[in-house]
């Protein structure tokens, strides 16, 4: 979530009910791998988006057929990576990407107007296409988007949406919890669906302005890249928090990551050495802090944005934006998040600390 994330997973941890392979945001992956499968000679069984042994003894036998493809194990909740990675393979296969049917699906209120709705069908395929042309990640699951301005009528579309299993109160909770009404735009992203929450100020139907209209861009391009970084390491329901700390990273490197991304969208012309002066002058944290937060997220949330903000644009800075789809593939690729970090940004995670407050200081 662009604002004030750091308890967002911890929340969703505790309201989202259990996940079987079932589930309908995982069908459209696994029937893409089975479809893949299928096409190359490994008998995956029906493509029905199911996930059974035979499918997964399937994947098994591609990855012991090409050793040279690294990739994380096989599983009903890293088939979206794996669909992917197969379609980048051999593009012919990309044909069986979710994406390729339908790339974004925008469920927007009647509440809205119809130039809000006009701007937020625009800029949602301006973002993707970003995303995809100019940083290559190249996505092969489709993306919901869902956006209103009246809050009950915004939990109710997101509980049709909601990926998997969950209740009224708990989608309540959520709502309650990311969207903030006193904002032009606040929003939150998860496996495959991005909320995006039109504030007040934008209630009475009227155009979005210069300022608000950036907002929403930086807002789109933010939660569109936490999907990227979901699709590209496996969607993992109510195990999303405890996977990601322990597979993808730390907390603070998902969320400055997003920032440097939507900064960047937001900003093009103004230059990476001003915005590192930027949120240095805003960064009250030192790397105990911010490593902490990874773990326990028990900083204050505008302290920990403007820390992640900090490090994010250090790493911008160092090896460059794509950097980031390096380090997340390398990550989906198997590779322990500490060795993918030091192979992406040329030092260790202890080193990066330490330089993190070697610059915070005045």
């Amino acid at each position: 979530m662009r604002i004030l994330l750091p308890v967002i997973l911890l929340i969703l941890a505790l309201v989202i009910v259990s996940v079987s392979p079932s589930n309908a945001q995982l069908k459209p992956p696994i029937k893409c791998l089975q479809n893949q499968l299928n096409e190359l000679g490994f008998d995956a069984g029906d493509a029905d988006g199911l996930w059974v042994a035979k499918t997964e003894k399937a994947a098994q036998n591609y990855q012991d057929k090409n050793p040279s493809i690294k990739i994380q194990a096989v599983s009903a909740e890293s088939a979206i990576n794996w669909c992917r990675r197969i379609g980048l393979t051999n593009p012919k296969l990309q044909k069986f990407w979710p994406s390729k049917e339908v790339p974004l699906k925008l469920k927007l209120s009647n509440n809205l107007s119809k130039s809000q709705i006009k701007t937020l069908q625009k800029e949602s395929q301006r973002t993707l296409k970003y995303l995809n042309s100019k940083l290559g990640f190249d996505l092969a699951g489709s993306i919901t988007i869902v956006s209103s301005n009246e809050q009950q009528e915004l939990e109710k579309l997101v509980r049709t949406e909601w990926p998997y299993p969950t209740t009224e109160v708990n989608i309540k909770t959520i709502i309650n919890s990311y969207c903030y009404w006193n904002y032009p735009i606040s929003g939150f992203a998860f496996d495959g669906l991005v909320v995006l929450c039109v504030g007040e100020e934008l209630s009475s139907g009227r155009s979005f302005s210069k300022k608000e209209l950036r907002e929403l861009r930086q807002t789109l391009v933010h939660e569109m890249a936490h999907e990227a970084h979901f699709q590209l390491t496996g969607y993992y329901g109510n195990e999303h928090s405890a996977i990601m700390y322990r597979n993808r990273g730390p907390k603070w490197l998902f969320e400055g990551l997003a920032y440097a991304i939507d900064y960047q969208y937001g900003f093009p012309n103004v230059s990476i050495k001003r915005k590192v002066e930027y949120f240095k002058e805003r960064n009250r944290m030192n790397s105990t802090q911010l490593r902490d937060s990874a773990e326990w997220g028990g900083t204050h949330p505008n302290a920990f944005s403007d820390g992640a903000s900090f490090a994010g644009h250090l790493l911008y800075r160092r090896a460059g934006l794509h950097s980031f789809r390096k380090y997340i593939e390398s990550v989906g690729s198997g590779d322990n998040s500490h060795v993918a970090f030091k192979q992406t940004f040329g030092l260790s995670l202890g080193d990066f600390y330490a330089e993190f407050d070697k610059l915070s200081e005045p």
